[in-house]
Parts: structure tokens; sequence; C-alpha cells
């Protein structure tokens, strides 16, 4: 379930014309198939905390994305939902490796 919405997030940066963020989550769903699925579920985690982290992207034609005939808010908030539950399954899931 968990690369399905990093594949998901991932065709959604990538249709705005986002590379570094889909280029990163182009690489971290590609990755899932490593031995160490704690390392892998820590990576996912880690893009979500500091400056410059995934949480403080917005899709915006300011941020040179390409809009189309979506609307920002739509797709920010697509984009958020996202995020979110790919932060919380990852969560979820790390809890429970090291709760064995």
């Amino acid at each position: 379930m968990l690369n399905i919405y990093l594949d998901e997030l991932h065709a959604l940066l990538e249709s705005v014309g986002e590379k570094k963020w889909g280029e990163k989550f182009k690489y971290v769903s590609s990755e899932s198939v490593l031995d160490n699925r704690r390392q892998y579920l820590e990576k996912i985690i880690g893009l979500y905390g500091g400056a410059g982290s995934l949480n403080d992207l917005m899709i915006s034609e300011l941020n040179g994305h390409t809009i189309g005939c979506g609307s920002e808010s739509a797709l920010n908030k697509d984009m958020n939902y996202l995020r979110s539950k790919i932060y919380n399954l990852a969560k979820k899931e790390l809890r429970e490796l090291v709760d064995l």
C-alpha cells in the first residue's frame, strides 16, 4: 500500500514539473526492494523533517510548476493527502517492526 501512495505522489509531482521531489520519490520507491525495510522506512520518514523538507513543498506557478487545467488548491490538497498517507503508513510500519 505504501508503494502505491509513493507512486501516486511521484506521478503528481512529475505532472506539475516538480523535478527535485519527483525524482526523490522515484528513487525511494525503487529502493523498496531492499532487504532492510527499517532503513527504507526511516529514509521515507526523513524526507519530512527540517528546512527544505517535503513538508515545505507547495505546488504553485510561482514555484515554476505547470498547473494546467487543474487548480493549485486542488493539486496541493491531493499532495497533502498523499504526503500524510505516506508518512502515517511509514511510521506505523516502522513502529510494528521495532515492536517485533
